[in-house]
C-alpha cells in the first residue's frame, strides 16, 4: 500500500527542495508502481545546524533484512585512543549514505511517495538496518589505508572523523592529507562541521571533549534542549497524556547520551524501557 508523506508546510518545502535536489544527483530516481516491490514511509529530521535530513522509514524491510554483527566506534575508543595534552581535529562527511549505490535488484524495496509520484532510492538511503554497516565498511577500507602512512590516530563514528596527535603542526597538515585523499576516492566534505585547525577542546559526537585536563562534557546547547524536554514529558505525566511508543523511544535514545557522564542513567532507562 502507498504510503504518502505527512509533515508540516514547512517540511513540505523543505522535502520538495531536498527531492529535486537528489533526484539532479541520481540519489533517487522515479518508479513505476508496477516495478514497487515494498513501500516506506519517508519523513523529515531537523540536524542540529538548522538543515534537514530525510529519512526512509524502512521498518518492514528491515524485519526481513538478515541481522549482521558489527560493532560501531563510540566514546570508549575516544577514551581508550586520546592522551592527555593530545591535539584533535575533525571531519564530517556530507551525504555520507548517499555514496553507496544501491543493488539494482533491491531498488524496488526502497520505494516511496511524494505528491502523487512514486520514486526510490538509487543510493543508499537513511533508515535502512544495514546503511550505518555497509558505510562503515566503506569508509574504513580508506582509512585503513590512510593509517599505514601516516602518524595520526583516526576514529569514526558514521559520518563523523576524530583525527589525533600530539604535535600540533604534524596533526594540521596530515588532517589536510586525509581531507585530499578521501575527496580522490569521491567523499565529499561539509567544510562548514569541520574542524581543520587542532585544538586540545574540541566537540565530538556531540560531547565536548577537553585533551587537556582528560575530561568531556555536555554542551550548554545540548542541555538546555534536554532539561526542556524532560519538562515536556513532565507537564506530559502530569496531565495523563497517552504519548505514543515511538516518542518514547524518542527520549529513550536522548537519555542514553548521558550515560558516559551520569553512571545511575542505565538505572532510569530501564524502568523506561519496561
Amino acid at each position: 500500500m502507498i504510503i504518502p508523506f505527512r509533515g508540516t508546510q514547512e517540511e513540505k518545502k523543505a522535502y520538495q527542495e531536498m527531492l529535486k535536489e537528489e533526484l539532479e544527483e541520481g540519489i533517487v530516481i522515479p518508479i513505476q508502481q508496477s516495478q514497487v516491490k515494498l513501500w516506506n514511509h519517508t519523513f523529515l529530521i531537523k540536524k542540529p545546524n538548522g538543515t534537514w535530513r530525510k529519512i526512509l522509514y524502512a521498518s518492514k524491510l528491515n524485519k526481513k533484512i538478515e541481522k549482521l554483527h558489527f560493532k560501531m566506534h563510540g566514546l570508549e575508543e575516544v577514551q581508550n585512543l586520546a592522551n592527555q595534552m593530545d591535539y584533535a581535529t575533525s571531519l564530517d562527511l556530507k551525504s555520507a549514505f548517499h555514496h553507496i549505490s544501491v543493488s539494482t535488484n533491491s531498488i524496488p524495496y526502497v520505494a516511496f511517495n511524494f505528491n502523487n509520484n512514486n520514486y526510490a532510492y538509487k543510493a543508499m538511503p537513511y533508515g535502512t538496518k544495514h546503511s550505518p554497516i555497509f558505510f562503515a565498511e566503506a569508509i574504513e577500507s580508506i582509512l585503513r589505508q590512510i593509517r599505514i602512512h601516516s602518524e595520526i590516530k583516526i576514529l569514526t563514528y558514521c559520518d563523523d572523523i576524530l583525527l589525533i596527535h600530539q604535535d600540533k603542526q604534524i596533526l594540521k597538515t596530515q588532517t589536510m592529507e586525509v581531507m585530499k585523499t578521501l575527496e580522490q576516492f569521491g567523499w565529499t566534505i561539509s567544510l562548514d562541521k569541520c574542524e581543520t585547525e587542532p585544538k586540545q577542546i574540541i566537540t565530538f559526537l556531540g560531547w565536548i571533549w577537553d585533551f587537556k585536563e582528560m575530561n568531556i562534557r555536555m554542551s550548554e546547547e545540548r542541555k538546555s534542549k534536554m532539561i526542556q524536554a524532560l519538562k515536556d514529558w513532565c507537564n506530559t505525566i502530569y496531565r495523563s497524556k497517552n504519548v505514543k511508543i515511538r516518542q518514547l523511544a524518542a527520549l529513550i535514545g536522548r537519555l542514553n547520551f548521558l550515560r558516559p557522564q551520569i553512571k545511575e542513567a542505565s538505572l532510569y532507562l530501564i524502568e523506561l524501557d519496561k
